[in-house]
């Protein structure tokens, strides 16, 4: 996710609040320095709007700051040049807040310029009275994180995201099945479904939010919106002799996006329900728009880890996300 910080100072050198109009452009292109080997193709897009946005469109992004959420973040200014940044924004949770875009140019990192742009974020937000504060950190960046433990956040669990180029998708076995069908999700069933989703994935692991509880309540009006805003939405289940809820596949898809599967399956049924249930989402997706397909899962599910390299999966990165409370 790429964000801007918006708040404004009179500060030429070391760490400052941001000034949109001032600082959006070399904040991007240090974003890009930082960032872009890493980006994916709609990283890339979004970076490349931002830019043009800036350069053609610079008090439109100060007179949006309420409506996107972008709060106070700061910038580390050397010589007149922009080599740090902190990104911050607001969550849809009260008191929650998300920090992002830590970045420090390459040149100019180990001289703890992360920590005074973090310690400065934390302090605001203590001002504030946040009562929590997320981020996302690549699970390899061992210095990152020891920083981050360090402030005083906490790892919560780490996401590996997988994608496939939708012409490369390989199909897989089902196996056999000493199940019950897998069937869709019937509209009576999207409480369970939640419940479901919850104790699979910790609500921290959802990036940006935790995961809405209506998430998959289906009903007219809900297709009615989805269908206004280019969304598709379909789940199947699978579910013991009493009928409970133990496996759950659904593809969320969005106009111009690539489709995001999702895999759930309950603790004591796991080993066993993941490859009729992703075989599934492939031979759906036969029928859906021809685009990439990601799916982002708990880095510790060995069972998946080695699944979905046989459909053509690959991990594009893995991502710790750390929790900070008052």
């Amino acid at each position: 996710m790429i964000t801007i910080p918006i708040f404004a100072s009179r500060a030429e050198s070391g760490p400052r609040p941001t000034d949109i109009l001032r600082d959006a452009r070399q904040i991007l292109e240090l974003m890009d320095v930082v960032f872009g080997p890493g980006l994916d193709r709609e990283g890339r897009h979004i970076l490349n709007q931002n830019l043009a946005a800036i350069y053609q469109h610079g008090l439109t992004l100060r007179l949006n700051q309420v409506a996107t959420g972008i709060l106070p973040g700061y910038v580390w200014e050397e010589d007149g040049r922009i080599v740090g940044n902190v990104s911050l924004m607001s969550s849809k949770t009260d008191s929650r807040y998300l920090i992002a875009n830590v970045a420090v140019h390459p040149d100019y990192r180990r001289r703890g310029i992360a920590r005074v742009m973090m310690q400065a974020v934390m302090h605001y937000l203590q001002q504030r009275q946040a009562k929590t504060a997320v981020l996302q950190v690549e699970a390899q960046n061992d210095g990152a994180i020891r920083l981050y433990q360090e402030l005083g956040f906490t790892a919560q669990g780490a996401v590996t995201q997988w994608e496939m180029a939708g012409m490369k998708v390989r199909d897989i076995s089902p196996g056999q099945q000493p199940f019950p069908a897998i069937r869709p999700l019937r509209r009576q069933e999207w409480r369970a479904a939640f419940r479901l989703d919850q104790l699979v994935v910790p609500p921290a692991l959802n990036w940006p939010e935790p995961l809405p509880q209506d998430i998959y309540r289906g009903g007219l009006w809900r297709w009615v919106n989805n269908f206004i805003n280019g969304r598709e939405q379909e789940s199947w289940a699978m579910t013991d002799q009493n009928e409970q809820l133990i496996g759950l596949a659904s593809i969320f898809s969005e106009w111009g996006r690539p489709h995001d599967l999702t895999i759930r399956v309950r603790p004591d049924w796991q080993g066993q329900l993941e490859r009729p249930l992703l075989a599934k989402l492939l031979r759906r997706r036969r029928y859906l728009s021809a685009r990439d397909l990601r799916l982002d899962h708990p880095a510790n599910d060995e069972t998946m880890n080695d699944l979905l390299p046989a459909a053509n999966f690959r991990p594009r990165r893995t991502l710790t996300v750390m929790e900070w409370a008052m």
